[in-house]
């Protein structure tokens, strides 16, 4: 009896622990910052449905821009310290349909960040291995509510970004050539960004770091644009090279605006 009675003490010991560590906040003071994503295609914001010149024969419209970012932490000025901030979360631009809008951005805000120089922003883009499975996750987790259009039983994942929109290859102003549609998934497409960034947070103020996404840049190939019409879709295995080129240009679309 004894010996189960130690056993358990053990157990409520460790979990005790355990939850304390989980629970346990940042020593020292701290602030809030909000995390400001803002879509454009080139110079100009990004508005769905409006109309965007692709390249030299084509015009686009957006219907749909929306992605999983995860693992975000801050880096300090100075050294390596990390602090992490979020463990996922969803972007969607699917409703920006005006400029102001657009320019106000989608913002997540994270709090008891604390205060001190950081020099870089670390942001996963995609959901990481350890979450990118068929879970049942709470309808108010990102990948709870984001389950039934997002994850995609065929890959076996959940899709990291949709770009979705029509385009008019012939100048005829009907849009009506191509309705491309770029799903984005499987573990081998995550992608870690790194931006640099000079934020200073102080005690008492609320810090804002605006991300800035460029869609055109995510379709810039080294032959020019990618050719959406050879590469509408990408929803078979074979259209997994088209995804991957995609997805791995999200660290040289992705900056940090003054």
């Amino acid at each position: 009896m004894m010996y189960k009675r130690v056993i358990f003490l053990g157990v409520i010991s460790w979990l005790l622990m355990a939850l304390s560590c989980r629970d346990q906040s940042p020593e020292g003071p701290v602030t809030n910052v909000d995390l400001q994503f803002v879509a454009t295609f080139g110079d100009q914001p990004l508005v769905m449905y409006d109309k965007y010149d692709y390249d030299d024969t084509t015009r686009v419209f957006f219907e749909r821009f929306n992605f999983f970012i995860s693992d975000v932490s801050l880096v300090a000025a100075g050294s390596q310290s990390e602090t992490p901030l979020l463990e996922v979360d969803y972007i969607s631009f699917d409703e920006v349909q005006s400029v102001a809008a657009a320019e106000a951005g989608v913002r997540v805000q994270l709090t008891k960040v604390p205060v001190g120089s950081y020099a870089m922003l670390r942001i996963g883009v995609g959901v990481p291995a350890d979450l990118n499975v068929d879970a049942d996750y709470s309808p108010t987790h990102p990948l709870g509510a984001r389950k039934e259009s997002h994850y995609w039983s065929g890959w076996g994942s959940y899709i990291f970004a949709k770009i979705e929109g029509k385009a008019d290859t012939n100048g005829d102003d009907q849009y009506d050539d191509v309705a491309f549609s770029h799903h984005l998934g499987t573990n081998e497409l995550y992608q870690n960004v790194e931006l640099p960034v000079s934020l200073e947070l102080v005690e008492g103020q609320d810090g804002v770091v605006k991300v800035v996404v460029d869609v055109r840049k995510l379709y810039v190939r080294a032959d020019g644009m990618l050719n959406l019409v050879e590469n509408p879709g990408t929803h078979t295995d074979s259209q997994l090279v088209v995804a991957k080129s995609i997805m791995d240009r999200f660290p040289f679309a992705m900056h940090i605006a003054p």
